[in-house]
């Protein structure tokens, strides 16, 4: 029974990449707080949140970067439900 838990409990997470090109900078900000973080030649970070989240992230390809908005609980400001990772799956953030 504990391996069914944690098989449905690693279903309902999705992790998303953001990279840059090769030979490109751009910047990833994840907003409503301004949390930003530059990437360069083929560099990236993942993304880590709730499946039940997807529908309320939006992403905007900018000429700089990407924008994305993730979705927060509506009595809060702060969550800690999305977390950051880099290319070597450590985490270097949550929002």
């Amino acid at each position: 029974m504990g391996e069914m838990g944690s098989g449905m409990a690693d279903s309902e997470i999705v992790e998303i990449r953001f990279s840059a090109g090769s030979a490109e900078k751009i910047t990833v900000q994840f907003e409503p707080l301004g949390t930003w973080f530059d990437l360069a030649d083929d560099d990236y970070i993942i993304l880590r949140t709730p499946r039940n989240k997807i529908d309320a992230l939006q992403v905007e390809v900018l000429p700089s970067g990407i924008k994305v908005w993730v979705a927060y609980p509506e009595d809060r400001v702060w969550s800690d439900e999305h977390i950051i990772l880099d290319r070597h799956m450590v985490e270097i953030g949550r929002l």
